[in-house]
């Protein structure tokens, strides 16, 4: 795979070579094309520049003019000329949707024409290109993904997808077992092969283009389990299916241009370098036939800069141990060197691989002579580098030594203005500084400014609030005191009517002076925020107290009330009053919101964490989840038109926390409403 990717790399080098060959058939296409109107001929033109194009910076604009302008006139060869060039730049891109709108696009138009499958093509080596470059933690997700996709499509599938899927699982295979540090080539060999039968049968430009990525996994496949003469059918075949798409009458006349070197190159460097697998007689019998496909100009840019032949025919012949002809291969490409007939910075490479092969040869005086003017080389790039850079060295004295001169002249003047200008800045720092400190003091002075605005705003809400609440819960129970209290004063009601009117005004003034309690408890509360003195109490009595004290006065017939304690009584350090109002305050609010069920009061230790957790637990109403922080607050009732301040838990909350402990809704019940506190236990 590497000798691939390095062959991939050399013919795109040697490429840019061609492009400066052709530069004046290009400017006369260029020139054609600014005066060409007629659609078909401009596309014509295009796929010519596009070839003439390849590996420049020009390439991509040439792929997506000729795909628009071919898309506008539904030429099909036009349209599947650009495919792979857009495919490799929206992937760079990371741009896969732009790529699948491409893709359906030529997908629709290009159905059930000789180029029918071809975007499947590309679909398949963008999947394999982006596990080929994905990071090794994310293989094993993306393989798992592309599985899942092909598997879900299996059904479905066309014959071009079926080729897609078995090579993909191949590639698949291959990339997993590579996660394990274990290459083993012919784990996907069976999924590479039955996708090479497929595509046997799928149209020439679909076949080659197939038959071009499952050979590059063949071949080596075969080369790793030493199949020689399965490697030598794949390869004669893909060679034949070459020969045949580029004597097609449609490719000579419309891409005289196009480059016929690597997907060939690709095939023979491969066959040629496996002559241990394959024998040296059949690796030499398909270099012949390589310096045919040279010689007898199937080949473009290969012919004209014979760099990489010289190369292969040097390292084929070393194989074979023909020491002559390898010299003499090596000899060639030295010569195009050093005439300038190649582009090469590795000069110094070749005169040691020409030690090396005199060297194998037996031939050492003149492998020494070689290695001798190797060093002599290297020893002048050196120098030359060396006097470059004294050179560079002089230059730039020479050019110090004038500014320095100038300088020098100017030094006075600028002597004076320096002066003056250290004043200037000295000034303009401390007008700075004393504008910053200014503009820090007051934009500090804003945001407190800013900040008591809002304290008073909250304040102000706070009293709104406070007398809205006050107004109408004052209210109610002393309209109902005055209202009975008048009506006992009427003598046309009778006894009878007026029974029941002492109690009602009772209950109001209860209420009355509990609400009246509530206030002066939270005013109390608020005024200070120390911890509350706090002794040894006996809290089950407390809790058995209050309980009693809720089912004797505030009773409901459909309502149990449960009362769970330990065995004995418990015994913590707390605030006996300030407990008794908590616990007090959470039964009549459960009471309230209850009309059938239960009220449970309950109470445990938790040893682990060294607390006492009460709970007061009802079947009523319950409180929404979004609200549990708000029902905290003071004045905060869920239904404003219940009785009460909206103090309560509020109250709790404060007690809880002066006792160092915790309240909260467990947001695990669901029947209603159950509020838990922990208290610290030493």
């Amino acid at each position: 795979m590497k000798k691939i990717i390095l062959l991939y790399i050399i013919c795109s080098f040697y490429s840019l070579i061609v492009q400066a060959a052709d530069n004046q058939i290009i400017d006369s296409l260029k020139f054609r094309l600014d005066r060409t109107v007629e659609p078909q001929k401009r596309v014509d033109i295009l796929i010519n520049l596009y070839d003439l194009s390849e590996s420049t910076e020009h390439e991509l604009p040439y792929a997506y003019q000729l795909y628009n302008e071919a898309k506008n006139i539904k030429d099909q060869f036009a349209l599947a000329t650009p495919l792979g060039t857009i495919t490799s730049h929206l992937l760079e891109a990371n741009r896969t949707d732009s790529l699948d709108y491409y893709l359906d696009y030529a997908e629709n138009l290009l159905k059930g024409s000789a180029y029918d499958g071809l975007t499947d093509y590309y679909r398949m080596t963008s999947k394999a290109r982006i596990l080929q470059t994905a990071k090794r933690e994310e293989i094993a997700k993306l393989c798992d993904k592309y599985n899942k996709e092909l598997e879900a499509r299996k059904k479905k599938e066309t014959p071009f997808q079926t080729a897609e899927r078995l090579f993909l699982s191949g590639i698949i295979t291959y990339q997993l077992m590579s996660l394990s540090e274990k290459s083993d080539w012919s784990k996907g060999l069976p999924y590479w092969e039955e996708a090479w039968a497929l595509a046997q049968s799928f149209p020439l430009m679909t076949r080659k283009n197939f038959s071009a990525n499952l050979c590059v996994c063949l071949l080596p496949s075969y080369a790793y389990i030493k199949s020689n003469q399965k490697m030598i059918n794949v390869a004669n075949t893909y060679l034949s299916n070459l020969d045949r798409y580029y004597e097609q009458e449609e490719i000579k006349k419309r891409r005289p241009f196009i480059n016929k070197d690597i997907p060939y190159a690709i095939c023979y460097q491969q066959l040629i370098t496996s002559d241990n697998i394959i024998g040296k007689e059949k690796a030499h019998e398909y270099y012949l036939r390589y310096c045919d496909f040279i010689y007898q100009k199937k080949g473009d840019s290969l012919l004209r800069n014979k760099t990489f032949f010289y190369d292969i025919s040097c390292r084929h012949y070393l194989n074979r141990k023909d020491y002559e002809n390898a010299l003499a291969y090596k000899d060639s490409l030295i010569q195009l060197m050093e005439t300038g007939g190649a582009l090469t910075t590795t000069k110094t490479g070749h005169y040691k691989s020409r030690a090396a092969i005199l060297a194998q040869w037996g031939k050492y005086k003149e492998a020494c002579e070689a290695y001798e003017k190797a060093i002599k080389a290297q020893d002048s790039l050196i120098e030359k580098e060396y006097v470059g850079k004294v050179s560079e060295m002089r230059v730039k004295h020479d050019v110090d030594k004038l500014e320095l001169a100038n300088t020098t002249l100017l030094a006075e003047k600028r002597k004076t203005a320096l002066y003056f200008a250290l004043c200037l800045i000295l000034i303009t720092i401390s007008i700075s500084i004393y504008l910053y400190l200014n503009l820090k003091k007051v934009t500090h002075l804003q945001k407190e400014l800013i900040r008591e605005s809002a304290r008073a705003q909250e304040s102000e809400n706070m009293k709104t609030a406070f007398i809205n609440s006050m107004c109408h819960e004052i209210r109610t129970p002393l309209n109902a005191i005055c209202g009975f209290s008048e009506l006992m004063s009427d003598e046309s009601l009778s006894k009878e009517e007026k029974r029941d009117f002492p109690n009602i005004i009772q209950g109001n003034t209860k209420i009355l002076t509990s609400l009246m309690n509530d206030i002066l408890e939270v005013a109390n509360l608020d005024s200070s925020s120390n911890i509350f003195p706090m002794e040894d109490t006996d809290v089950t009595t407390i809790c058995n107290t209050e309980m009693e004290r809720l089912e004797a006065n505030e009773k409901k017939p459909n309502i149990e009330y449960k009362l769970i304690m330990p065995e004995e009584n418990l015994t913590i350090k707390t605030n006996a009053r300030y407990f008794a109002l908590m616990i007090r305050s959470l039964l009549d609010n459960a009471n309230k919101f209850t009309e059938k069920g239960s009220i449970t009061l309950e109470s445990h230790v938790n040893t682990e964490k060294h607390e006492a957790v009460f709970s007061v637990t009802d079947t009523g109403c319950g409180i929404p989840k979004e609200k549990y922080e708000y029902i905290f607050q003071r004045f905060s009732k869920l239904d404003e038109f219940t009785q009460g301040t909206g103090l309560g838990l509020y109250i709790c909350k404060i007690i809880a926390q002066r006792m160092d402990g915790h309240i909260y809704i467990d947001p695990e019940y669901t029947q209603g409403t159950k509020f838990v506190i922990t208290i610290p236990v030493a």
